[in-house]
């Protein structure tokens, strides 16, 4: 059962990680297009 969990939290810190990358990305190409 424990085991269950470390899967499910691995992959929801990973699906978390890929969205604060993606959202940084975004905000660093906004700042390069204003200038």
């Amino acid at each position: 059962m424990s085991q269950i969990c470390n899967e499910v939290s691995k992959d929801g810190l990973r699906a978390t990680w890929r969205e604060i990358i993606i959202k940084t990305r975004s905000e660093f190409y906004k700042t390069l297009v204003m200038r």
